[in-house]
């Protein structure tokens, strides 16, 4: 993917060094971390469901739709 790509969705400006839209990358950025803690929140609380259970120290189970992604996998 060249930089007319990007020049032609708006990305880049057609200025002399091609300098991306501010706000298109303060939205990519919120959306980067919102991603990365819900992934980072899913991670922990399926592991602890998983591993404090085999220690005796049990947690509430998981929502079901967590569930029937665990029996898949």
């Amino acid at each position: 993917m060249g930089d007319d790509a990007l020049v032609d969705w708006g990305i880049l400006g057609i200025g002399m060094l091609g300098q991306p839209d501010l706000t298109i990358v303060q939205i990519v950025t919120v959306a980067t971390i919102l991603l990365s803690d819900f992934v980072y929140l899913f991670t922990v609380h399926l592991a602890a469901w998983l591993l404090l259970e085999r220690v005796g120290n049990p947690i509430p189970d998981p929502p079901r739709w967590v569930q029937v992604l665990m029996e898949d996998a």
